[in-house]
């Protein structure tokens, strides 16, 4: 027997780097790592702040506007987790400008500053980051994500969108959020975002947004392209620095 036990001792040394407990391979405890599906994405939930940005702007098939932003601290995503999950579905709202004419807005319909009262509450609930410019009112998509199985994926989720809001002003001059008709013809809205640190503090996300409009008989296609840097902590943000 002893020599049975000895012989299966020197057998898992060489093929399992480790000694048998007795001739049962069956029982031996192997370490696990933690389940894909138990990880969860609780680090992105929260508000984030842009860091950095590039945005590129193209109209009817031409480029109308290139931007570079560093060190904004414009509060430009929130981040939810959906109820009763295990923190592996998430929806995101993101923001940003759109001509009014493209949604069909008079100029007495398109926001610009100083807004009516009550448009701050609307403004701040919904329209993340919107910033006042002539000729353009703020949309807001809210984007889905669900986590993937692929374990070289488990710091990213890629989110798409079908709907979104605008911010217009109404008949009676008060502040409306209303909805976008799709044309029928877009493509699905479309961001991937990564965790940009061990801390989950930093995140990077790259957005792509195509809108098709209807109005006064013409036809208006928008194509949106960000990159972004985004922070918890304005303060965390090392492009403020250069």
């Amino acid at each position: 027997m002893k020599v049975r036990q000895v012989l299966c001792s020197l057998l898992c040394s060489l093929l399992l780097g480790a000694t048998c407990a007795g001739n049962d391979l069956s029982k031996r405890k192997l370490g696990k790592k933690k389940p894909i599906d138990e990880v969860g994405f609780s680090w992105m939930e929260g508000t984030w702040y842009s860091c950095a940005s590039r945005r590129l702007f193209n109209l009817n098939g031409e480029v109308s506007r290139i931007e570079r932003k560093d060190c904004s601290g414009s509060a430009l995503l929130d981040v939810n987790l959906l109820e009763n999950d295990d923190a592996n579905h998430v929806d995101l709202k993101f923001g940003w400008p759109e001509r009014c004419v493209g949604l069909g807005l008079s100029e007495r319909s398109c926001p610009e500053l100083p807004l009516p009262d009550g448009c701050d509450d609307i403004v701040n609930e919904h329209i993340s980051g919107w910033v006042s410019r002539p000729g353009f009112t703020g949309v807001e998509g809210t984007f889905y994500g669900t986590a993937s199985f692929d374990p070289t994926k488990q710091d990213e989720m890629t989110f798409y969108a079908d709907h979104s809001v605008y911010l217009e002003i109404d008949d009676n001059g008060k502040c409306n959020l209303a909805s976008t008709q799709a044309a029928g013809v877009e493509d699905l809205d479309e961001a991937t975002c990564r965790r940009g640190n061990p801390a989950g503090s930093m995140m990077y996300c790259d957005f792509h947004i195509q809108e098709v409009r209807r109005s006064s008989g013409m036809i208006f296609t928008t194509s949106l392209t960000y990159a972004l840097v985004l922070v918890k902590d304005i303060n965390d943000c090392s492009y403020c620095e250069q």
